[in-house]
């Protein structure tokens, strides 16, 4: 299984996230000062499509301004048949010169090395994600 979601209800100024990945949950909060629940949303389908076309993406799960705040993000990369996860950070201080949230996305990296805590998700769930965000934009 694999899910990122995102739940504003009763909230102006953030959301409440949470990301599945197998039999690991986690929350956290979204920050809505620059992107709504939709621009996640799309950014999350986009790097779904990236790490099944590509190979690697990131996913975005927390941003501030381009340039002026903080990128939390989830990267990953295909492994064979699965997809390995791995929270990390983009500070600001390497973001500043990203004109759009779609090259933070996209920024090459390398496999994380030995001795990180990984989480691993199957191709078939990323697919399977992206095929509902597919479907909730179409709607």
């Amino acid at each position: 299984m694999f899910d990122l979601r995102l739940d504003q209800r009763g909230r102006v100024n953030d959301a409440e996230g949470e990301i599945i990945i197998g039999d690991f949950r986690e929350s956290f909060l979204i920050d809505l000062s620059h992107w709504e629940g939709p621009q996640y949303r799309e950014s999350w389908r986009r790097s779904a499509s990236m790490v099944l076309n590509s190979g690697f993406s990131r996913f975005l799960v927390s941003i501030g301004a381009p340039g002026i705040g903080l990128y939390e993000t989830w990267p990953c990369w295909r492994r064979g048949d699965d997809v390995v996860l791995i929270k990390g950070y983009v500070l600001s201080s390497v973001t500043r010169d990203f004109a759009f949230p779609e090259e933070a996305e996209s920024l090459p990296s390398s496999e994380p090395g030995p001795g990180l805590n990984l989480r691993t998700c199957s191709l078939n769930d990323m697919a399977a994600f992206e095929r509902r965000l597919i479907g909730a934009a179409e709607q």
